[in-house]
């Protein structure tokens, strides 16, 4: 075998093992993206909420195609367990179970946050807001934790103001030249912690009450997270 061969041999082990090596690092990036939005009980959420006597579980349809319906279900352990459904027609329904202490914050089409009176223990866990548009399904999941067990806020030492209506641009920096695959931004009140993941800068269109908060960032880039 001659020179030109081994070198063929050599040349391919190498692409093998850069091949290998880059398999490995997309299965950690997957992993790492899976993980930036696992709840306390390892399933994705969009927001964590804390339990309190009085607390509100946000819903904002943010597409601008009409609801064909909506609900608010809550993950038990024989699978799901509905609190309420909202349909354009036929109104609002909300079981017996929670009749005296659930409703709806407002009646806007877009806004379907519900809010819980006199909970306790048993209302913590998984929810899920549904809404049916003509096109398809979206849903926010929301887990609600003991209080003793959620973030404690500090506030921020940099502010920025906006006026209502304003365009503000959130920037999460990063080394010059790094490769960034992901963003995760995370928007800390004192009672819930909402996740959102996409890519940096992101910009608002308009700013709303429901955007005020502490916001933290953080990025991937290969096997690196920051």
């Amino acid at each position: 075998m001659g020179y030109s061969s081994l070198e063929r041999l050599g040349a391919s082990a190498l692409v093998h093992h850069l091949l290998l090596l880059l398999l490995i690092i997309i299965i950690i990036i997957h992993i790492f993206k899976v993980l930036l939005g696992l709840g306390r009980e390892g399933r994705f959420v969009d927001a964590t909420v804390k339990l309190t006597n009085n607390m509100n579980l946000e819903c904002v349809y943010p597409k601008t195609d009409g609801m064909t319906q909506m609900s608010w279900v809550k993950s038990i352990a024989t699978g799901k367990e509905t609190i309420a459904v909202s349909h354009p027609l036929y109104g609002v329904h909300i079981e017996d179970k929670y009749k005296d202490r659930v409703h709806f914050i407002n009646a806007s089409s877009r806004d379907k946050s519900l809010n819980f009176m006199k909970t306790t223990e048993a209302d913590m866990g998984f929810y899920i807001c549904s809404i049916t548009f003509p096109d398809g399904v979206w849903e926010k999941v929301v887990e609600v934790i003991q209080s003793d067990s959620f973030e404690v806020f500090v506030p921020p030492t940099n502010h920025t103001i906006i006026e209502p209506g304003g365009n503000v641009t959130l920037r999460c920096p990063y080394s010059v030249g790094g490769l960034v695959q992901e963003v995760m931004w995370e928007r800390i009140k004192a009672d819930r912690m909402d996740t959102i993941v996409l890519s940096a800068p992101w910009e608002f269109p308009s700013v709303y009450p429901l955007e005020q908060g502490c916001w933290n960032s953080f990025y991937s880039g290969g096997a690196e997270s920051h």
